[in-house]
Protein backbone atom coordinates (compact mmCIF):
# COMPACT_ATOMS: atom_id res chain seq x y z
CA UNK A 1 0.00 0.00 0.00
CA UNK A 2 1.30 3.32 -1.12
CA UNK A 3 1.15 6.21 1.76
CA UNK A 4 -0.20 9.99 0.76
CA UNK A 5 2.43 11.56 -1.06
CA UNK A 6 3.78 8.35 -2.73
CA UNK A 7 4.33 7.80 -6.60
CA UNK A 8 1.41 5.86 -7.91
CA UNK A 9 1.67 6.69 -11.81
CA UNK A 10 4.37 4.26 -13.83
CA UNK A 11 6.03 7.32 -15.29
CA UNK A 12 6.61 8.89 -12.54
CA UNK A 13 7.93 5.68 -10.83
CA UNK A 14 10.70 5.15 -13.70
CA UNK A 15 11.63 9.01 -13.53
CA UNK A 16 12.27 8.39 -9.92
CA UNK A 17 14.45 5.07 -10.51
CA UNK A 18 16.53 7.28 -13.11
CA UNK A 19 17.05 10.02 -10.36
CA UNK A 20 18.47 7.42 -7.68
CA UNK A 21 20.65 6.59 -10.84
CA UNK A 22 22.23 9.88 -12.02
CA UNK A 23 22.36 11.06 -8.00
CA UNK A 24 24.40 7.97 -6.92
CA UNK A 25 26.66 8.52 -9.87
CA UNK A 26 27.61 4.65 -9.64
CA UNK A 27 25.42 1.56 -10.84
CA UNK A 28 23.22 -0.48 -7.96
CA UNK A 29 21.66 -3.38 -7.64
CA UNK A 30 17.85 -3.69 -8.76
CA UNK A 31 17.70 -4.74 -4.58
CA UNK A 32 19.57 -1.61 -3.51
CA UNK A 33 17.10 0.66 -5.73
CA UNK A 34 14.07 -0.88 -4.57
CA UNK A 35 15.15 -0.56 -1.01
CA UNK A 36 15.98 2.91 -1.39
CA UNK A 37 12.49 3.69 -2.70
CA UNK A 38 10.66 1.58 -0.24
CA UNK A 39 12.57 3.08 2.71
CA UNK A 40 10.63 6.24 2.15
CA UNK A 41 7.73 4.55 0.80
CA UNK A 42 8.21 6.50 -2.09
CA UNK A 43 5.55 3.77 -4.50
CA UNK A 44 4.14 0.81 -4.31
CA UNK A 45 6.36 -2.33 -4.61
CA UNK A 46 4.10 -4.20 -6.83
CA UNK A 47 4.77 -0.75 -9.20
CA UNK A 48 8.61 -1.35 -9.68
CA UNK A 49 9.25 -4.90 -11.58
CA UNK A 50 7.03 -3.05 -14.27
CA UNK A 51 9.17 0.23 -13.98
CA UNK A 52 12.00 -1.85 -14.54
CA UNK A 53 11.37 -3.70 -17.27
CA UNK A 54 10.44 -0.86 -19.37
CA UNK A 55 13.28 1.38 -18.60
CA UNK A 56 15.14 -1.75 -20.08
CA UNK A 57 13.18 -2.61 -22.74
CA UNK A 58 13.23 1.59 -23.74
CA UNK A 59 16.75 1.93 -23.73
CA UNK A 60 16.92 3.60 -20.44
CA UNK A 61 18.76 1.51 -18.05
CA UNK A 62 20.42 -1.67 -18.71
CA UNK A 63 21.46 -4.23 -16.73
CA UNK A 64 25.03 -5.73 -16.29
CA UNK A 65 26.70 -8.24 -13.52
CA UNK A 66 23.37 -7.78 -12.15
CA UNK A 67 23.71 -3.98 -11.70
CA UNK A 68 21.84 -1.20 -12.78
CA UNK A 69 23.20 1.26 -15.23
CA UNK A 70 21.54 4.48 -16.38
CA UNK A 71 22.33 4.87 -20.29
CA UNK A 72 22.96 8.25 -22.02
CA UNK A 73 19.36 8.44 -23.28
CA UNK A 74 18.19 7.83 -19.19
CA UNK A 75 20.66 10.84 -18.17
CA UNK A 76 19.72 13.07 -21.00
CA UNK A 77 15.71 11.93 -20.18
CA UNK A 78 16.35 12.60 -16.23
CA UNK A 79 17.83 15.44 -16.64
CA UNK A 80 14.99 17.21 -18.53
CA UNK A 81 12.57 16.02 -16.56
CA UNK A 82 13.78 16.30 -12.94
CA UNK A 83 11.60 19.18 -12.09
CA UNK A 84 8.33 16.93 -12.47
CA UNK A 85 9.53 14.65 -9.82
CA UNK A 86 8.38 16.15 -6.40
CA UNK A 87 11.09 18.31 -4.22
CA UNK A 88 9.85 16.14 -0.67
CA UNK A 89 10.36 12.89 -2.99
CA UNK A 90 13.52 13.60 -4.86
CA UNK A 91 15.20 14.95 -1.28
CA UNK A 92 14.06 11.82 0.31
CA UNK A 93 15.63 9.89 -2.56
CA UNK A 94 18.71 11.72 -2.36
CA UNK A 95 19.30 11.12 1.25
CA UNK A 96 18.57 7.36 1.36
CA UNK A 97 20.57 6.90 -1.64
CA UNK A 98 23.70 8.60 0.27
CA UNK A 99 22.68 6.42 3.19
CA UNK A 100 22.78 3.23 0.73
CA UNK A 101 26.26 4.25 -0.62
CA UNK A 102 27.57 5.07 3.14
CA UNK A 103 27.20 1.33 3.68
CA UNK A 104 29.56 0.44 1.82
CA UNK A 105 29.43 -3.68 1.40
CA UNK A 106 29.91 -4.81 -2.07
CA UNK A 107 33.23 -5.13 -3.34
CA UNK A 108 34.55 -2.17 -1.82
CA UNK A 109 38.14 -1.56 -1.36
CA UNK A 110 39.39 -0.14 2.03
CA UNK A 111 42.95 1.46 1.62
CA UNK A 112 45.62 2.82 4.21
CA UNK A 113 49.07 3.51 3.90
CA UNK A 114 51.90 6.20 5.54
CA UNK A 115 54.93 6.92 4.03
CA UNK A 116 57.31 8.91 5.22
CA UNK A 117 58.14 12.52 3.96
CA UNK A 118 60.09 15.32 5.03
CA UNK A 119 59.30 16.32 8.68
CA UNK A 120 56.71 13.25 9.25
CA UNK A 121 54.31 11.16 7.85
CA UNK A 122 51.96 10.82 5.01
CA UNK A 123 48.17 9.36 5.86
CA UNK A 124 46.26 8.32 2.70
CA UNK A 125 43.11 6.71 3.33
CA UNK A 126 40.59 5.82 0.67
CA UNK A 127 37.63 3.78 -0.39
CA UNK A 128 37.07 2.86 -3.93
CA UNK A 129 33.98 0.66 -5.48
CA UNK A 130 34.98 -1.05 -8.63
CA UNK A 131 36.41 1.79 -10.64
CA UNK A 132 34.96 4.52 -8.36
CA UNK A 133 36.45 6.38 -6.10
CA UNK A 134 34.26 7.15 -3.16
CA UNK A 135 36.75 8.85 -0.65
CA UNK A 136 40.22 10.07 -0.09
CA UNK A 137 41.90 11.77 2.62
CA UNK A 138 45.28 12.28 2.67
CA UNK A 139 46.71 13.69 6.62
CA UNK A 140 50.30 14.88 7.24
CA UNK A 141 51.17 13.58 11.31
CA UNK A 142 54.09 13.94 12.94
CA UNK A 143 55.72 10.74 13.94
CA UNK A 144 55.08 7.20 12.44
CA UNK A 145 52.82 6.12 15.49
CA UNK A 146 49.78 8.64 15.14
CA UNK A 147 49.64 7.28 11.21
CA UNK A 148 49.57 3.81 12.74
CA UNK A 149 46.99 5.22 15.34
CA UNK A 150 44.89 6.46 12.49
CA UNK A 151 44.84 3.68 10.09
CA UNK A 152 44.03 0.77 12.76
CA UNK A 153 40.80 2.46 13.67
CA UNK A 154 40.36 3.57 9.90
CA UNK A 155 40.50 0.11 8.89
CA UNK A 156 38.23 -1.21 11.99
CA UNK A 157 35.16 0.57 11.00
CA UNK A 158 35.97 2.87 7.14
CA UNK A 159 32.29 3.06 6.51
CA UNK A 160 32.25 4.85 10.11
CA UNK A 161 34.61 7.80 9.19
CA UNK A 162 33.21 8.29 5.70
CA UNK A 163 29.52 8.53 6.84
CA UNK A 164 30.68 10.59 9.68
CA UNK A 165 32.49 13.00 7.12
CA UNK A 166 29.31 12.83 4.80
CA UNK A 167 27.25 13.69 7.24
CA UNK A 168 29.42 16.70 9.12
CA UNK A 169 29.41 17.92 5.07
CA UNK A 170 25.84 17.51 4.50
CA UNK A 171 23.90 18.68 7.70
CA UNK A 172 22.24 22.18 7.80
CA UNK A 173 23.63 24.73 10.50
Amino acid sequence: MTEQGSLRDIKEVKMLILYILKSSATPLSQQEITDIILANKQADFFSLPEAFSELISSDHIIEHNKLIHITALGIETISELYKLIPLYVREKAEIATLNMLTNISRDSQIKAELCECDGGFNVSLSISEEALLLFKLDLFVANRLQGEVIIKKFNKSPERYYQSIVNTLTCEE
